[in-house]
């Protein structure tokens, strides 16, 4: 693999290590808006910022898969 394909598949890594903290926030702040018997609000900086790193993770994967291609022509036997 390439240097290219390494640091694609380590951003996107780390892109899904920042998204599944993000989401755990998220359920986090509305478990304790139910248990201190607030409404429940989702804060919009919080929605954008989990699409944003999925957006994000979904483009470093893309340019791995491209990064990383491999050419499909007869190459003998």
């Amino acid at each position: 693999m390439s240097a290219p394909g390494h640091a694609l598949l380590m951003v996107s890594g780390v892109l899904k290590i920042g998204g599944t903290l993000l989401c755990a926030l998220l359920l986090a702040k509305l478990g304790w808006d139910m248990a201190s018997g607030r409404q429940v609000e989702i804060p919009p900086v919080l929605l954008i910022a989990i699409s944003a790193t999925l957006t994000a993770q979904l483009a470093a994967w893309a340019g791995w898969r491209y990064a990383t291609r491999r050419e499909t022509g007869d190459r003998g036997a």
